[in-house]
């Protein structure tokens, strides 16, 4: 037995409304989801990329303490007077009097003290903890969104079982 119901064209008219009330709030919810799952991927790349740059200066920061380094060791191996070995093809004075001339010496070099070490490392420790206070909040951000975004789903969820469409 079929039964037919029939409605009045002002509730006809107030179904559509609801319905598409009903259908703008979850299109409005699907778009701020994707706008969180955007805004989660960029954030990603960002840290990322931040990482990338981080360990290309760390990387560059130990190649140049290197290079200070062996660049001081070698001047003070060579401020000390070598002396000459028996197996020298060449003359005392000769050995001596060629080196001077080649050699130039640079005007106002800094030498790296033990004062400047110190001084990296403390810059160095500090540098690190801001990057772990900030692995920490980008930790803590990436977890509010996935938070945010389970509620704004199961909100949803409710919304459409609330309000079931006819299909």
């Amino acid at each position: 037995m079929v039964i037919n119901i029939h409605i009045t064209p002002r509730e006809r008219e107030k179904l559509i409304r609801e319905e598409r009330q009903r259908r703008r709030i979850a299109r409005l919810l699907q778009v701020r989801q994707q706008t969180a799952e955007n805004a989660q991927l960029i954030r990603e790349q960002l840290h990322n990329n931040k990482k990338t740059n981080l360990d290309k200066i760390r990387k560059d920061l130990r190649r140049s303490i290197s290079e200070n380094i062996s660049r001081v060791a070698s001047e003070t191996r060579s401020e000390m007077p070598r002396i000459p070995l028996p197996s020298d093809s060449s003359s005392v004075s000769s050995a001596t009097s060629g080196a001077s001339s080649t050699r130039t010496p640079r005007r106002h070099r800094h030498v790296f003290t033990k004062d400047d070490a110190i001084k990296a490392l403390q810059r160095g420790r500090r540098a690190h903890q801001r990057l772990l206070e900030e692995r920490a909040e980008a930790k803590r951000k990436a977890e509010e969104a996935v938070r945010l975004r389970r509620e704004a789903a199961e909100e949803a969820n409710r919304f459409n079982k609330a309000n079931p469409t006819a299909q």
